[in-house]
């Protein structure tokens, strides 16, 4: 039984026991507060906490998996190669930065991350464009790359640049339909 400073227990004092010896994830805020399905933003959240299942966490575990990343088959499969540094992926972030017109999404401008988190800090910060936004589009490109990953291992179905591009641009139409008017704003001159 949780009691308050003054020896009285309540339900605010036992709730707040819950809490007692946590961080506060700040940055997680930036995921819950973003326009878009409840699914993208669990499944970035699981992104961000290094929870999901890229090849490298399997090898961890010791479960079967393609030791190379399926979009570039370069090198071992992590979740910052995944997002962030596969070839394959680069050429997706130019496409989304010449299509949003960002230049500053562009991959050769980013600066150096160290960590997935770090480069969610960095390209969800934008100067020039609306962080929700930004967090939108950006939830929904993590989203559609996964996708992408997945047909390719569960499908042996793999597409191009190109068609990941449609079918990203094809569900920004629909989110926008459906209520993300920071989108909206920001791809507004399809």
């Amino acid at each position: 039984m949780e009691v308050t400073e003054s020896g009285i227990y309540t339900a605010a004092s036992a709730y707040e026991a819950q809490f007692l010896g946590s961080t506060r994830e700040v940055h997680l805020n930036s995921i819950w507060r973003t326009w878009a399905p409840p699914k993208y933003k669990l499944f970035v959240w699981l992104i961000l906490q290094e929870r999901v299942w890229t090849s490298d966490r399997l090898a961890r575990r010791g479960w079967e998996h393609s030791p190379d990343c399926l979009l570039c088959h370069q090198t071992l499969e992590t979740a910052k190669h995944l997002l962030t540094d596969c070839r394959y992926t680069r050429r997706i972030w130019e496409y989304i930065s010449t299509w949003a017109e960002q230049p500053n999404w562009q991959p050769r401008v980013w600066r150096p991350y160290s960590s997935v988190q770090d480069w969610w800090d960095m390209i969800t910060t934008s100067t020039t464009v609306s962080r929700k936004a930004g967090r939108s589009l950006t939830l929904l490109v993590i989203w559609e790359l996964w996708k992408e990953r997945n047909a390719r291992v569960f499908r042996r179905r793999e597409a191009s640049t190109l068609t990941l591009m449609t079918n990203i641009k094809a569900e920004a139409a629909a989110w926008m339909l459906a209520g993300a008017k920071d989108l909206a704003l920001l791809l507004s001159r399809e």
